[in-house]
């Protein structure tokens, strides 16, 4: 039963360095990247050329759909259609990249190029640098459109609120160790953005990187049977993984606005 079989390793934790530019090493997951983003960006050339104020092509249609869902689930987290609109264009690039760059791996003999006895290409969400990167991109904007928001004290004050402790000391005991107690809660709030950063990298790049090896030992005992049921998982976990992190994205960003 070995033609049911197909032998390959389990991934890597670390991704495949193809070669270096100046020092600076490239790797297979930055090569599928850059890809995806050429693609999108000549996906998004060719169809503003073709926009028309009232829809006349499929694409266009599509488009538009996809733009009406993303600003409704939006919707459902600001309860305020403006807000979602503004925050559209960053949350709706999240969700649209982390969509493409999880169901690439439909893609046939995609991530099998071999160069240099590399794979050419790996799924970005499988490496670690990526989400994590984007994570802390995310929360650096909620701190961003927070102190844009609130003001650089304001939002420094909720953090660090140092001026509350003196003032409740001042007025009694009662209400100082109340405001002292507010200060340790918000210092621990600076620990809390650093664990969303930590959450929504991990959550994403363990939730696909387990899908490539769950892959690999599936087809290893059953490559007759394993493909349709890994598409379907491909599609579902791909789709739940991207919906779940611009989401999240989404909450912080809106509570920074409050």
């Amino acid at each position: 039963m070995n033609f049911l079989q197909i032998s390959q390793s389990i991934p890597d934790l670390k991704p495949d360095i193809l070669f270096n530019v100046g020092g600076f090493p490239v790797t297979n997951t930055m090569t599928l990247t850059w890809l995806i983003v050429g693609l999108v960006i000549i996906f998004g050339v060719l169809l503003k050329k073709s926009l028309r104020l009232k829809a006349k092509n499929k694409i266009q249609l599509i488009v538009e759909m996809i733009i009406e869902a993303m600003l409704s689930m939006l919707d459902q987290v600001t309860q305020k259609r403006e807000r979602s609109k503004k925050m559209l264009p960053i949350i709706g690039s999240v969700f649209l990249f982390f969509v493409i760059t999880n169901l690439i791996t439909l893609i046939p003999g995609l991530t099998s190029i071999i160069v240099n006895g590399k794979a050419l290409f790996r799924v970005p969400t499988t490496d670690l640098n990526l989400t994590l990167a984007l994570a802390v991109l995310m929360i650096g904007l909620t701190q961003i459109v927070s102190i844009k928001s609130k003001g650089v004290l304001n939002h420094m004050g909720e953090y660090i609120q140092i001026k509350q402790v003196y003032l409740g000391f001042k007025k009694s005991i009662g209400e100082g160790l109340t405001a002292f107690i507010n200060f340790v809660m918000g210092l621990l709030d600076i620990i809390g953005e650093f664990a969303k950063i930590i959450s929504l990298s991990l959550r994403l790049f363990g939730n696909m990187f387990a899908g490539e090896v769950l892959m690999v030992v599936m087809m290893s005992f059953s490559a007759f049977v394993a493909p349709s049921i890994l598409i379907a998982q491909t599609l579902l976990v791909g789709l739940l993984q991207a919906m779940v992190f611009s989401i999240l994205c989404a909450v912080y960003l809106n509570l920074s606005y409050n």
